[in-house]
């Protein structure tokens, strides 16, 4: 059975970058494009697995790592960020983030994480591209 991962970014671009290089690792994919949408999924989906950009309008990714620490179960959230701003991570991870990850994702580092938190076997993505260009995306959504 494979996992489920949501990716929530505000930028199309990214999160479906994010998306393809989960789907080449295997595994299931949901997106949202806002923390209100990203909330509303988790209402209805079991997910093992998130990736919550940092900076979006409307909530941001702090609002929503905040409310899914009222939760019960939730499943682990690891934060994307473009600024890399220390302060940021570390509020990330105060308010119960298990990692982050720099912007633009590297494909390696994402693999790591992923097999870390689904504990996924270590061989599981090696035939993930070391990088996606917006070409290849486009490419793999068919546009």
């Amino acid at each position: 059975m494979s996992a489920t991962v949501l990716v929530v970014d505000d930028d199309e671009a990214s999160r479906e970058a994010l998306a393809m290089l989960l789907e080449q690792m295997g595994l299931k994919t949901l997106a949202a494009r806002s923390g209100e949408a990203a909330l509303d999924v988790l209402k209805h989906a079991p997910v093992d697995l998130v990736l919550l950009d940092i900076r979006m309008p409307g909530l941001t990714g702090f609002d929503v790592l905040t409310r899914l620490q009222r939760r019960p179960r939730r499943p682990p959230v690891i934060m994307t960020t473009a600024s890399g701003d220390s302060q940021d991570v570390g509020e990330a991870l105060r308010l119960g983030a298990v990692g982050y990850i720099l912007k633009p994702v590297r494909a390696d580092v994402l693999r790591t994480r992923v097999q870390r938190f689904l504990k996924l076997p270590s061989g599981a993505a090696e035939r993930t591209a070391a990088y996606v260009s917006y070409d290849d995306v486009r490419r793999f959504r068919g546009r």
